[in-house]
């Protein structure tokens, strides 16, 4: 039987100092009305086809992701579009691997609408492109925007009627 805890790194970018700063990031698409469970589940699904890609294309660096802490960090994004510009921004560093989740449409929100981004790399490859996010607190952070989002429309619609 195969063992994770038996392979030995052997790439060269294993031992560079950043070789135990490895996580894995998620990043929340803010501007959906997700419940809570329908977030954790989404993370969920990110969580799990990042790791099987880890196992697939970076299975050197599992070692040191698991021996320092296995670090997951969850984040939120305002937009769709700020999801897939993290995605293409992670993407340019062929050493960073990431998961794009679209929702299959069974149960809250549009199928096909995109969710969360899991990304897995190094602090060195992944502060400079989602340092600036902020730490996914609660359901209410994202549900607060919609419901500012909404407010603000419907404040637009009042005041386009005034003559």
């Amino acid at each position: 039987m195969f063992s994770i805890q038996n392979v030995i790194p052997t790439e060269p970018d294993t031992t560079d100092a950043n070789m135990m700063t490895y996580k894995m990031l998620f990043v929340v698409n803010g501007s959906l009305s997700m419940s809570s469970g329908k977030i954790a589940a989404q993370v969920a699904h990110s969580a799990i086809d990042l790791y099987q890609k880890i196992l697939d294309q970076r299975l050197h660096s599992i070692n040191f992701w698991k021996i320092s802490g296995q670090r997951k960090i969850v984040v939120r994004a305002n937009s769709t579009e700020e999801l897939l510009d993290i995605q293409q921004r992670a993407a340019a560093n062929r050493t960073v691997v990431t998961s794009l989740i679209h929702d299959a449409g069974r149960t809250e929100i549009a199928s096909g609408s995109v969710t969360c981004l899991g990304l897995y790399g190094t602090d060195s490859q992944l502060d400079p492109i989602t340092g600036r996010l902020k730490l996914l607190k609660g359901c209410s952070d994202c549900l607060q925007q919609k419901s500012k989002k909404k407010t603000q429309s419907n404040d637009d619609e009042n005041t386009s009627n005034v003559d």
